[in-house]
């Protein structure tokens, strides 16, 4: 269990889904159960629910990230349907535009279904197509770290979790003892 009051975060106050946070974990002594407890983003730096780039006009958002299929960059969705095979991403970097991806190019387990601000990472190169009209294109797309994005719930997904050395469950974490 995580409550938002022990999150270092700047911003809007909730967590995305997919982003990387460090924590401790305690014993919640009015219930028993573990708790996180001093939420950080990796490296004790400060989480941030909406990164800069956000809620910048498209107007304002020209600049193009440099297309290198071995630079990783990270952004989180900004548009996505079930019902289409494509998605936007907008980049977390401050000015640049958004790009188009397709979901035949993430990496996941389970349905391939993203969620409105999921947090991911990509690589960037050129549109193929003259629909995409001029965005770039992200492929290789991740969840942060270069881990697939696990989207299978339930004793299916904890199988795949435990196949694929994905980050532990929260439930399933040591009990750790802040007196010691």
């Amino acid at each position: 269990f995580v409550h938002i009051d022990d999150c270092h975060i700047y911003g809007a106050r909730y967590l995305k889904r997919f982003q990387e946070v460090e924590f401790n974990v305690v014993t919640d002594a009015s219930t028993g159960k573990s708790k996180a407890l001093h939420v950080s983003g990796p490296n004790k730096t400060v989480l941030r629910s909406v990164a800069d780039n956000r809620y910048i006009p498209s107007t304002l958002t020209t600049s193009k990230l440099t297309p290198d299929e071995t630079q990783r960059y990270t952004g989180s969705v900004m548009s996505a349907a079930n019902a289409v095979n494509y998605f936007i991403i907008k980049p977390d970097a401050k000015g640049y535009e958004p790009l188009i991806a397709y979901k035949n190019n993430v990496r996941a387990l389970g349905v391939k279904r993203l969620h409105l601000d999921d947090c991911l990472e990509f690589a960037v190169r050129e549109s193929a197509e003259q629909s995409e009209g001029q965005l770039l294109r992200a492929f290789d797309i991740t969840a942060p770290s270069g881990r697939p994005i696990l989207c299978e719930p339930g004793f299916y997904g904890k199988y795949l979790q435990s196949k694929m050395n994905l980050p532990v469950y929260q439930s399933e974490l040591p009990e750790y003892d802040m007196a010691t």
